[in-house]
């Protein structure tokens, strides 16, 4: 069943994005689950990425469903215009059938993603400075957070990528800010009174899809991704295509947020 992209805009507020971020706009593209011939969905997300104008780039794993897919998803991204600024880490799907760390690192950066396997960098504008931090997937990695966090400060404002959001479920307190996800798909199939039949997360069905408040200040969000993996049915649980806007908190009188 084909369902119609959704562009899903949402705001994140916090004190701890610099002044020059303020109003930064990520687009992030999750479990695209790419097989052997091209579905409607593709194209859909083509356009939606060259309209949406993000100033970063984000890839959160399930880039294809077997490793011979690869070279479909390298052809089909040469149409797609964007941000320079590109960062990816692994999903699950990146990992079966033959699939490896190489494989993956070779296709993504060829496509210009930085790919952070348990690992961070620094995007910067106008003289502030994000930090992006991104971990190997949970179910089939080996994710490291005190490698992939060595050398980021605490004081400055986290992006972090992981795949699955199982991740908090296993290190409860990784020091991020906002916390990309996928996998979940959404659950797939949701149906009304029940919701979603399937969660994918250890996390429960609040981590199904969307914007999540963790404590201490930290946001969580869940993307329902664009393609499905072994099931290949949506059901009133459309595709996504996040687009995330960093706003900083005002100040309050006296200099405090």
């Amino acid at each position: 069943m084909h369902s119609k992209l959704q562009i899903t805009h949402t705001e994140v507020i916090h004190a701890k994005l610099p002044r020059e971020m303020d109003g930064l706009k990520i687009a992030q593209i999750s479990d695209l689950h790419f097989r052997r011939y091209r579905q409607p969905i593709e194209e859909e997300l083509v356009q939606a990425l060259n309209a949406c104008s993000a100033d970063l780039l984000v890839f959160t794993g399930d880039a294809v469903n077997h490793p011979r897919y690869w070279p479909r998803v390298l052809e089909w991204w040469n149409t797609v215009e964007g941000p320079a600024a590109r960062y990816a880490v692994p999903g699950n799907w990146d990992r079966v059938r033959g699939g490896s760390r190489e494989v993956f690192m070779r296709y993504m950066e060829a496509m210009g993603f930085q790919t952070l396997w348990n690992a961070s960098g620094r995007f910067e504008r106008g003289g502030g400075r994000l930090q992006v931090v991104g971990v190997d997937d949970v179910s089939r990695g080996e994710p490291d957070l005190v490698r992939a966090f060595d050398g980021v400060r605490p004081d400055s404002f986290t992006l972090m990528l992981s795949h699955n959001p199982d991740i908090l479920y296993d290190w409860a307190h990784p020091r991020f800010d906002l916390l990309l996800c996928g996998h979940t798909h959404g659950g797939q199939i949701r149906l009304p009174g029940l919701g979603p039949l399937f969660t994918h997360t250890r996390m429960g069905k609040s981590f199904v899809a969307g914007l999540i408040e963790w404590p201490g200040e930290r946001f969580v969000y869940v993307s329902r991704g664009i393609g499905t993996g072994r099931l290949k049915l949506r059901v009133r649980c459309p595709p996504e295509l996040p687009v995330i806007t960093l706003r900083r908190a005002r100040e309050a009188p006296g200099g405090s947020p």
